[in-house]
């Protein structure tokens, strides 16, 4: 399935210009599936689980200074947690 141009265009907006997109279910970045030290990385960079669930780990992994497979890692615990 494609996405939108619109969510396409989000996925490669830098972190602090992602629009907001309310959830049914708020979750707090601290109640991912995460290492600590991931969880304050988020935090520090104003990392949303909005944003989270719309980048692409690429992207992520070029803004937050990480590997691409941690960023993989970090998309995947956020879709986790929203599927709750």
């Amino acid at each position: 399935m494609d996405a939108s141009p619109e969510a396409k265009a989000v996925k490669k907006l830098p972190i602090d210009q992602v629009s907001k997109v309310p959830l049914e279910a708020p979750l707090d970045i601290h109640k991912l599936d995460l290492p600590d030290g991931l969880k304050q990385l988020l935090e520090n960079k104003k990392c949303d689980l909005n944003f989270l669930l719309q980048v692409e780990p690429a992207v992520l992994a070029q803004q937050l200074g990480i590997d691409e497979d941690i960023a993989k890692l970090i998309t995947k615990a956020a879709k986790d947690a929203n599927s709750k």
